[in-house]
């Protein structure tokens, strides 16, 4: 699979191509990202995984399992269609849907649907990103060391 958004044009001038670090495109990708990153760390947490689940390895079939979980919790908990999350993952959208197929199936089971109820819920209540907190933080300390 080519890197997303690269641009295989050789024909466009710099003047006239958008700056990849502004574009639309790649502003959502980083933030889908960040949602992956997100769901694959809470889901190590929840699942006592230490290895990486967003590798380009398969890794072990539990590491590939609570990958799986990562990928269904990215589309549901943040609502993200299955094409956003698999370039969020670098996978495949036929392998996000197999993901959330799978992990559906699991619901059948009373303690696995309340720990997906759980998951869901503490990923859907996270605050959207928001870059100017730090400023906001920094200039509260400034004004609480003044006085």
């Amino acid at each position: 699979m080519p890197p997303p958004f690269a641009n295989t044009s050789s024909h466009q001038s710099a003047t006239t191509e958008p700056s990849a670090d502004n574009s639309p495109a790649l502003i959502r990708l980083r933030a889908d990202m960040a949602n992956a990153r997100l769901a694959s760390e809470i889901v190590r947490y929840a699942t006592g995984q230490d290895a990486s689940l967003l590798g380009p390895t398969r890794g072990t079939p539990a590491q590939a399992t609570a990958r799986q979980l990562a990928m269904y919790l990215t589309h549901v908990g943040f609502g993200m269609s299955l094409q956003r999350t698999a370039a969020a993952f670098g996978r495949d959208r036929s392998t996000i849907a197999h993901a959330c197929h799978k992990i559906e199936d699991t619901r059948e089971n009373d303690r696995l649907d309340l720990l997906l109820d759980a998951l869901e819920t503490c990923i859907s209540r996270m605050p959207v990103p928001d870059p100017t907190v730090t400023d906001q933080l920094e200039a509260t300390w400034a004004l609480d060391l003044a006085a």
